[in-house]
């Protein structure tokens, strides 16, 4: 035999403890393969449980599931055990749209998955899963409370064929049936490789046993020969007057078609009935596995219950929540129903029924309309409701936007607009300063008492439906055109700053006339008058927005005044230090007053003066003249004095420390620059200085003693301030102490 490789689950749990003593909350279930490729096999086991009363230990799922593997010789190759993924929930349904189980009836799901590495090997393998035990109150098998179950399936050695998947029920099996009524059920199967496929009702497999060993490690190895005996594939034992074919007291019998797998049948007796359906295989004539779904079915006294209802258009029923158009998305309340008619009374379309739970329809008009639901329809458990609907168009309504005006002359026309019919009933509100205040009218005219933004509203009614649309409404004041000034006198040049302190409520544009011939057009401008005279100044604004208008200011004028000419004459302009005299005439015109500044803190306010300066240097003569009206002019003249070049030099001094001639130096007035050198007898320099006002106190410099009583020689270089001639002298100076 070939080696077997490595299992990997889907879910992964460790199998450690056997079950011991049994349980009694199985329903049934199937084993079934997917080839997935690379010598894997997706294997799923169904596993369903009863979670309703019946089940009085409430027993759960078991946590893991074990399923064997053995090669066509009976001999076990992988023995598996798959966790417990989670259940869920099974829907019951009859196939008698009427009837509906009791309420506690109850089934559950479990699907235990795992992936089983398995190649190829002649004769295929055996997928065994085995549990006991079933329920004590099943009626068609005796001591159904010993008996197991097992489930198979089969995977085809490679002589047979390759990658096989086996065929999976297409629903969920029928849990309950219900008594007297006739059932049919579509129990086929679905098979991804197109196999054909053979239905028939089979004896369910025994598996298991109550005395500790209810789902064992280790399943039973399949009945691969038929000499083997019990517990391979050992199948229950039906009390007598059932068998495979006849599960449960029936008439007509149960029945399923071999090729469809449809059942048929009416029950005739309450009870819990054991059975099963194989589906069988078959490739090209061979045949290749069969899949056995072991089941019960639960008869019972189903109840019947249906009634047809619609819940009503609104809860309040009256017609102003009806105004969402034709288009209507129709709720189901009906209770018990599995099929439903809907016909909507639209009598301009015969396109106006319905076979879904909630539809939604459009009319082709507003209106009211009678809606018809039949539930179940045909059935005897047939239910009709009515309701009647009103179905009408939303109100839309708004009124254009309207300029604002003036108050002088303030009057709007207003139009109703929007979605509306004929029979629409408006109703405008101007508030307490309109006139009128409200209106009736499609298109009204109103006026207001004052100024101001007034909110107007329009609310139009139709049929009970009903939409309101606010706007404000602008009156304006008319514009004022104002303006200050801060003097409206002054002298040539005269500058003013005008500022605006016009008013209007929208944007405005300036036009400044100063009076003359100029211009301009920003809201604070400056303007210079450079000639004297009188000015009348207007302001004109307008407006282009809300209240349009043209207004001026009241005129201002201004007055502009001349100046007076200052001039005088000078003479001479330039003098020297030793005759420092300038004569000044007054020569200004157009004055009331003058006053002349000498530039030495001297001032003057004569026709004709003379003026001596005290020193040397630039002298500006300053000439402020005056008016009667305070304006002013001045003028300006510059006068120099110049120094004489003059010099003193004393031919002896006493530097002997008594206080009286102890120091040396030559007085120099009008120089520029200056430079004294001191000579002894042999020519040497002893002293020296740039400063005109250095004395020498007789200390020789060069080295810095006291110098011998003598005579010395001295020489002084000079530049004059105005030539700017180099000149030098030189003399002698005697030393005595």
């Amino acid at each position: 035999m070939n080696s077997v490789k490595h299992i990997s689950l889907v879910f992964f749990m460790v199998f450690g403890c056997t079950i011991a003593g049994y349980t009694t909350h199985l329903v049934g279930g199937e084993l079934t393969y997917e080839c997935i490729g690379g010598d894997q096999y997706k294997v799923t086991l169904k596993i369903y449980r009863d979670c309703g009363p019946d089940n009085t230990s409430g027993t759960p799922f078991d946590q893991h599931a074990v399923v064997g593997v053995y090669d066509a010789n009976g001999g076990l190759v992988l023995n598996t055990p798959l966790p417990f993924p989670g259940s869920s929930r099974v829907s019951i349904t009859t196939s008698n749209p009427c009837l509906q189980s009791p309420p506690d009836v109850c089934l559950e799901e479990a699907v235990y998955t795992g992936i089983f590495d398995l190649p190829p090997i002649i004769g295929g393998y055996y997928l065994v899963y085995q549990r006991c035990c079933r329920s004590p109150v099943v009626q068609n098998i005796t001591s159904p409370e010993d008996w197991g179950s097992t489930l198979t399936a089969r995977i085809p050695g490679p002589n047979e064929g390759t990658c096989n998947n086996s065929a999976v029920f297409t629903h969920h099996p029928p849990f309950v049936l219900c008594v007297n009524e006739a059932f049919h059920f579509d129990y086929s199967a679905s098979d991804p490789d197109a196999d054909s496929l053979v239905y028939r009702f089979c004896t369910p497999y025994h598996g298991g046993d109550n005395s500790g060993n209810a789902m064992p490690d280790t399943p039973a190895s399949p009945d691969i020969n038929p000499n083997n005996l019990p517990p391979y594939y050992q199948t229950v034992h039906w009390e007598p007057g059932f068998s495979a074919t006849h599960p449960l007291p029936a008439d007509p019998l149960m029945s399923i078609d071999p090729n469809t797998g449809e059942i048929t049948g009416t029950p005739t007796q309450q009870g819990l009935f054991a059975f099963a359906v194989c589906v069988q295989e078959y490739r090209n004539g061979v045949f290749l596995n069969e899949t056995r779904r072991d089941f019960q079915f639960k008869v019972t006294a189903c109840l019947s219950n249906v009634v047809a209802n619609i819940p009503g258009q609104t809860s309040t029923g009256t017609a102003a929540a009806f105004c969402s158009g034709t288009t209507v998305h129709l709720r189901n309340s009906s209770v018990n129903a599995s099929s439903y008619f809907w016909d909507f009374g639209d009598p301009n379309t015969s396109s106006d029924t319905s076979g879904a739970f909630e539809p939604v329809y459009t009319f082709t008009d507003s209106g009211t309309y009678t809606i018809t639901l039949i539930v179940n329809p045909g059935y005897s458990c047939a239910d009709t409701a009515y309701s009647v609907y009103e179905l009408y168009y939303p109100v839309d309504c708004n009124f254009p936007k309207v300029p604002g005006q003036c108050m002088e002359e303030n009057l709007f026309s207003l139009q109703a607009e929007g979605t509306f019919g004929l029979n629409a009933v408006y109703n405008w509100n101007f508030g307490a300063l309109a006139t009128p205040q409200n209106s009736p009218v499609i298109n009204p005219e109103v006026t207001f008492s004052d100024t101001g933004h007034y909110l107007v509203s329009l609310t139009i009614t139709e049929s009970g439906c009903t939409d309101t649309h606010e706007d404000t409404i602008v009156v304006y004041p008319s514009p004022e055109a104002s303006f200050h000034i801060p003097d409206f006198e002054g002298c040539v040049p005269f500058g003013i700053s005008f500022s605006d302190s016009s008013f209007a409520w929208t944007d405005i544009d300036y036009l400044w006339d100063f009076g003359d011939n100029t211009t301009s057009d920003l809201q604070n401008p400056y303007h210079i008058y450079d000639r004297p005279g009188t000015y009348e100044i207007h302001l004109q604004i307008e407006t282009d927005s809300g209240c349009i208008r043209t207004a001026n200011s009241k005129p201002a004028q201004v007055w502009v005044h001349p100046l007076p000419t200052a001039h005088f004459w000078a003479d001479p302009t330039e003098n020297s230090i030793l005759t420092p005299v300038v004569n000044v005439i007054n020569d200004a015109s157009d004055h009331t007053g003058f006053l002349f500044l000498m530039g030495d803190n001297s001032t003057y306010a004569f026709d004709r003066f003379e003026h001596s300066y005290p020193d040397t240097g630039h002298y500006n003569i300053t000439q402020i003249v005056w008016n009667e009206w305070g304006c002013t002019d001045t003028a300006v003249a510059i006068v120099y004095i110049w120094p004489e070049l003059l010099f003193y030099a004393p031919n002896a001094f006493t530097p002997d420390g008594d206080g009286l001639n102890d120091l040396w130096h030559l007085k120099v007035s009008g120089a520029k620059e200056y430079k004294l050198m001191v000579y002894n007898r042999w020519g040497e320099v002893i002293w020296s200085t740039n400063d005109p006002l250095e004395q020498w106190d007789g200390v020789s410099r060069r080295n810095n003693t006291m110098a011998r009583n003598d005579t010395y020689g001295w020489v002084m270089y000079l530049k004059d301030i105005n030539t700017r001639s180099i000149y030098r002298k030189e003399g002698r100076v005697t030393l005595l102490r």
